[in-house]
């Protein structure tokens, strides 16, 4: 068996660890149950496994086809000419903190996003300048990080 990074346990760990998370975790696990004894070592590897990506899939796919969502950045932005776009929007994808052990103190937070298209993805009301974001229109800039 491959070994698996240390970021997938680490993220393994605190999903289901995770509070908000453990709604999604059972029913992941009742799903299992259906197959294997609750006491079956398998489970534990698919889990350690399978689970982080199942998770994610679950989340994007309760998503998928809504024509409002809750969630996302949006940044300012001060790289486009068009006054009518205000800032940059996006879905994150990850969050990232790197360390840098010899400087103390230093907690750096980056998001990993998907950005919007600003010209393509979006539109601006004209009378009231609320924004209609089109996450099927992808900006493809090799930038996806912005500081928390």
């Amino acid at each position: 068996m491959a070994q698996r990074p240390e970021r997938h346990i680490i993220e393994t760990y605190t999903l289901t660890n995770c509070e908000v998370v453990t709604p999604y975790y059972k029913s992941y696990l009742n799903k299992l149950y259906q197959y294997d004894h609750p006491d079956d070592p398998i489970i534990d590897r698919l889990v350690s496994t399978e689970f982080k990506d199942w998770f994610k899939r679950r989340t994007e796919r309760q998503n998928t086809g809504k024509s409002i969502m809750n969630y996302g950045v949006c940044v300012n932005s001060s790289s486009y000419t068009d006054q009518r776009i205000t800032g940059s929007y996006g879905i994150i994808e990850e969050v990232i903190q790197p360390t840098y052990p010899p400087i103390q103190n230093l907690h750096i937070v980056l998001f990993k996003c998907r950005w919007v298209d600003p010209v393509r993805g979006m539109k601006v009301h004209p009378c009231l300048h609320l924004v209609d974001v089109n996450f099927k229109k992808l900006y493809h800039k090799d930038d996806p990080f912005i500081l928390a």
